[in-house]
């Protein structure tokens, strides 16, 4: 936490599937990895709640079954929220994000999407 409105966060994620369909001999194997930052200001906060604006920048590698096909991702991701403080170093939160994706294969930009996940997302935070 930079102050009483401004936080700044880091991002992992790690992604494994392994699943075999009933008409298919082998199995498919994908994998992926992410790493980012964060960046949340609280616009209103009052008394243990807080309305939030901010956004994530994220690096992701994705590797499907198959030859040759690993792909890297630049992703923006705007957010609006809102956090409930329950006790002083936890908190849950509401928000919504948009997801701007940039895939990159072989060194150029392949495609662009803009979508959203629907129903938004609930996260616990542990503040230390």
């Amino acid at each position: 936490m930079l102050g009483d409105k401004l936080h700044v966060g880091l991002l992992f994620g790690l992604g494994l599937n392994s699943s075999k369909f009933p008409d298919q001999d082998e199995r498919n194997n994908d994998w992926g990895v992410d790493i980012g930052g964060t960046l949340q200001y609280n616009l209103v906060t009052w008394k243990h709640l807080s309305l939030y604006l901010g956004g994530n920048l994220v690096l992701g590698v994705i590797d499907p079954t198959g030859d040759d096909n690993t792909a890297s991702d630049i992703r923006l991701q705007p957010k609006l929220g809102v956090q409930w403080f329950f006790t002083h170093m936890m908190s849950l939160s509401t928000e919504y994000m948009q997801d701007v994706v940039f895939t990159i294969n072989d060194g150029n930009f392949t495609n662009a999407a803009f979508n959203t996940a629907a129903g938004g997302a609930l996260r616990l935070t542990a503040y230390f």
